[in-house]
C-alpha cells in the first residue's frame, strides 16, 4: 500500500534568513565570523529553534556542502576522526565505529527517530539547545531572561536531579554521553585555526552561564570529533587472547595535567606495586616499553621476588653506569630542554632513531589533548633518570628469565648499548631484534602476533 507523496513533516519558519553553502572549512569560518551567522548541519534542531524564535539568524551557513566534512577516517596515529556533518545514522552503522567504539554506535542508534538519525549530524547533535519545555515554549525562566527556574516547583520530569541549579536543564545528546566515556576530543574551528578540547571541557553548566551550553565563542564551530586510539597494548592483548590474565597500566607521570612535583622512578614503581596488589597478583610477569621499561627495571631491582619474568621493550634507561657515548647522547637530550614543546618533541624523537631513519610524520589534524602532557612528562623522566640509582647487584641476582626486544632502526648508541649492558648483568637474558622496527613504530602495535609469540614462550619457560 502506498502512502501520499510529500514530506514526512514540515516546520513553519517565519523568520527570514539567507542560506549560504560553504565550500570549505575556511569559507565557513569566515562566513560565521559575521554577525548573525549560524552553522547548519542537518537542521533538525536549528530550524526548530528558529521556528520557536529562540534563534534569529541573519544567515545560515550550510556545512554539508564542504567536501569530506562527513568523513569517518582512521588517522595515522590510530585515532579516529568523525567529521562534523557525519550523519548520526552513518556513525551508528559504520564498521570502524562498531568495532572499536561500540558504545558510540549504540548511542547513535537510539537517537530520536529513524528520520532524525538520517538527517541529524554529530556536530549539530552535540550543539543542540536544551529540550526543556519552559525554555522551548518561551515561558519566563532563567534561560529566557526570567528571574527563576519554574521547574523547581513545576513540571520537572527528565530534568537534572544531580548537580543542578540554578537552572535544571539537561543536555539532550545521547552521543555526548558515550563520547565523554570514551574521552573524545572536540575540534573547534574559527578564523584563527582549529583547536582541540576534551569533551569534558566542551560543555558549560547553567551556574557558569545561562545563554549557551558549550564553550563555543562567537564565530566558532565544531568541525569534527576525534576518538582516542585504542590503548597502546590493545593489539598485543588481542594477540595474546584469553590465554593470559593481562592488565595494561598507564604511566603515573601522565595521570594528571602536570607530573607530580616529586616525581621519580619510585613513583612508577609504587604504581606497578599498587596495580599488582589491586589485582591480587602475588607473582607476575612484567612487560615495559620505553619509560615503562625503565620503570620495570627499577621495579625488578626493588621487588624482584614478585616477578616470574621481565620483558623489556627498548627501556629508556638502565641505570647511571653509562658509556661515554651514552653520556654524550644524554647531553644532547638535555640541550633540547630550552626549546618550545613542539621543537623539543621533534628533537627528542630524532635522537632515538638510527642515522638515516626518518622521523614519523605528525598525525593529521590538531594533536590529541593528551599530547600536551608529553613534553613535561619526558622532562620529568629525564630528571628522574639523572637522579635515579639502579641497584645493579640486585639485577645480577635476579635469576628469572629476561627478554629484550630491540628495534633495528632505533638509535644503536642508545637502545643497542643498553641491551649490551643488560646482557652482561642478567644471568638469563634473551635479545630479539626486530630489524624493520624503531622506537616510534613499536612492535607491540606493528607486529603484535610475533611479540605475543615471544612473550608466551618466555612465560612458559619461566613457569616450567
Amino acid at each position: 500500500m502506498a502512502g501520499p507523496l510529500g514530506p514526512a513533516f514540515f516546520i513553519p519558519v517565519t523568520h527570514p534568513f539567507l542560506s549560504l553553502p560553504a565550500t570549505s572549512l575556511d569559507d565557513a569560518t569566515h562566513a560565521l565570523a559575521e554577525p548573525g551567522a549560524l552553522p547548519l548541519g542537518g537542521g533538525t534542531d536549528l530550524l526548530v529553534t528558529i521556528a520557536e524564535e529562540i534563534a534569529r539568524p541573519v544567515v545560515v551557513v550550510d556545512l554539508r556542502s564542504i567536501p569530506n566534512s562527513d568523513a569517518i577516517v582512521e588517522l595515522p596515529d590510530a585515532r579516529v576522526r568523525i567529521g562534523a556533518t557525519a550523519r548520526i545514522s552513518d556513525i551508528a552503522h559504520n564498521g570502524l565505529i562498531q568495532d572499536r567504539y561500540s558504545a558510540l554506535a549504540q548511542a547513535c542508534d537510539v537517537v530520536g527517530s529513524p528520520a532524525l538519525r538520517h538527517m541529524g549530524t554529530i556536530g549539530g547533535n552535540l550543539c543542540q539547545r536544551p529540550r526543556c519545555w519552559y525554555f522551548r515554549q518561551g515561558i519566563s525562566c532563567l534561560k529566557n531572561g526570567g528571574g527563576s527556574c519554574p521547574a523547581v516547583q513545576g513540571e520537572n520530569h527528565y530534568l537534572a536531579i544531580v548537580d543542578g541549579g540554578p537552572c535544571y536543564v539537561v543536555h539532550a545528546s545521547d552521543p555526548a554521553v558515550a563520547l565523554t566515556a570514551l574521552d573524545a576530543d572536540i575540534e573547534i574551528a574559527s578564523t584563527k585555526g582549529v583547536r582541540s578540547v576534551p569533551i569534558g571541557e566542551f560543555y558549560t553548566l547553567p551556574r557558569d552561564r545561562l545563554d549557551q551550553e558549550t564553550i563555543l565563542g562567537s564565530g566558532e564551530v565544531v568541525s569534527g570529533v576525534v576518538l582516542p586510539a585504542e590503548p597502546a597494548y590493545a593489539a598485543l592483548l588481542q594477540a595474546l587472547g584469553e590465554r593470559v590474565d593481562a592488565v595494561a597500566k598507564d604511566l603515573d607521570v601522565y595521570a594528571e595535567d602536570e607530573p607530580p612535583p616529586d616525581f621519580s622512578l619510585d613513583t612508577e614503581v609504587e604504581g606497578i606495586l599498587r596495580e599488582a596488589n589491586a589485582h591480587r597478583f602475588d607473582r607476575f610477569h612484567l612487560v615495559g616499553y620505553s619509560g615503562g621499561g625503565a620503570s620495570s627495571l627499577a621495579f625488578a631491582a626493588l621487588h624482584g621476588r614478585r616477578l616470574l619474568s621481565l620483558a623489556l621493550l627498548e627501556p629508556a634507561w638502565a641505570g647511571s653506569d653509562r658509556t661515554r657515548v651514552e653520556e654524550a647522547l644524554m647531553r644532547r637530550f638535555r640541550a633540547l630542554e630550552s626549546l618550545p614543546p613542539d621543537q623539543f618533541m621533534a628533537g627528542f624523537v630524532r635522537l632515538q632513531l638510527a642515522p638515516g631513519v626518518e622521523a614519523p610524520p605528525p598525525p593529521e589534524g590538531p594533536p590529541p589533548a593528551w599530547m600536551a602532557k608529553r613534553p613535561a612528562g619526558v622532562r620529568a623522566f629525564i630528571d628522574a633518570f639523572d637522579a635515579g640509582d639502579l641497584d645493579l647487584d640486585a639485577l645480577r641476582a635476579f635469576d628469572r628469565p629476561v627478554y629484550f626486544a630491540l628495534g633495528g632502526r632505533s638509535n644503536p648508541d642508545y637502545y643497542g648499548l643498553i641491551a649490551g649492558r643488560l646482557a652482561e648483568i642478567f644471568p638469563d637474558f634473551t635479545l630479539e631484534t626486530f630489524h624493520e622496527r624503531h622506537h616510534f613504530d613499536p612492535l607491540h602495535r606493528i607486529e603484535p602476533e610475533r611479540l605475543a609469540g615471544s612473550l608466551l614462550a618466555l612465560w612458559q619457560r619461566a613457569e616450567a
